[in-house]
């Protein structure tokens, strides 16, 4: 999980140079971002906020490694509900 959160938020810079030793490379644009190590895609995301703004909106992750999918909507702590 850490790992997924390194290549999801990190700068690109540094998840490009971490990727590097096992031969990975790193496909980015203000909304998306993927994984491909031996030419084939591992990782994949796609982000409804662009670099450098708030972590609000939906994420789509996809471990195509691990075979797993999630999607997080996140906002804003002072726009969340209150219990």
């Amino acid at each position: 999980m850490l790992a997924d959160i390194v290549v999801l938020y990190w700068p690109e810079a540094v998840v490009r140079q971490a990727l590097a030793p096992a031969g990975g490379t790193l496909s980015a644009d203000a909304h998306r971002r993927s994984v491909r190590i031996g030419g084939k895609e591992v990782l994949h995301a796609e982000r409804s906020w662009a670099d450098g703004a708030p972590w609000t909106g939906t994420l789509c992750y996809a471990n195509l490694a691990w075979g797993y999918e999630i999607e997080v909507q996140s906002m804003a702590a002072s726009q969340a509900a209150a219990p």
